[in-house]
């Protein structure tokens, strides 16, 4: 029997970047989910969710996709923006942490789940480094900061620095909280499409960055179903 595999994205072009790198048979809406999809390949079955931006929304999804549909293992498969100079567009950072900052939503969350506890460990995907290949840009792992503005306050960024961030998102720390909960071994992959000064993405650094991500992404489910 095959196992089921929920992947969670924020963004049309994320999804759209899954699509291409999984190729996804029989893929359709499921009645009464909005934004949530059923496909399969030739070794799983797939739940995908796309969920919009923010610690909310995502924390919406997935708490729906783990209610209603119960996967064995969840993945978040996105963007990020950089907060150091080491990492360039493409770079992909796969989290071995989630750090949380508080901020406006906090007490939103708090008021769902709980007061969260401001570092999550991940599983440790590192064992999976040298079998984890893009073909011109690096793959690290390290702590992954959230928050819901983006670029956070500078005040922020000394704490995501304190616990060695390397880059900061919107969706992470709530998607693993909420699986955490639900005991579902989750996994996040960030591709970074811009640095903490960049207001502006440009169009062709989220299509390639998402592109990237979903590339690891699809190679990580692939060992973490043989483990």
């Amino acid at each position: 029997m095959s196992r089921l595999i929920s992947l969670i994205c924020a963004l049309p072009e994320e999804f759209k970047a899954l699509q291409d790198v999984f190729q996804f048979s029989n893929l359709r809406t499921i009645e009464g989910h909005e934004n949530i999809w059923q496909g399969s390949t030739q070794e799983s079955d797939f739940i995908i969710g796309v969920c919009n931006i923010g610690c909310i929304n995502a924390s919406i999804m997935a708490s729906t996709i783990c209610l209603v549909f119960k996967p064995s293992m969840m993945f978040f498969c996105g963007i990020a923006g950089a907060i150091c100079k080491t990492l360039k567009t493409g770079d992909v950072v796969v989290p071995n942490k989630a750090f949380y900052i508080e901020s406006a939503t906090h007490t939103v969350f708090e008021a769902i789940w709980g007061t969260p506890n401001p570092l999550l460990a991940l599983p440790d995907s590192s064992k999976f480094s040298e079998q984890l290949k893009l073909p011109r840009n690096d793959i690290t792992f390290a702590t992954v900061a959230t928050s819901d503005v983006f670029p956070a306050p500078l005040s922020s960024l000394q704490s995501c620095h304190h616990h060695n961030a390397t880059i900061i998102d919107m969706e992470t720390y709530p998607t693993a909280f909420v699986a955490q909960k639900f005991n579902i071994p989750f996994y996040a992959i960030r591709s970074v499409s811009n640095g903490i000064e960049t207001e502006n993405i440009p169009e062709d650094a989220i299509s390639f960055s998402a592109k990237n991500a979903a590339l690891v992404t699809k190679q990580l489910v692939a060992f973490s179903l043989i483990c």
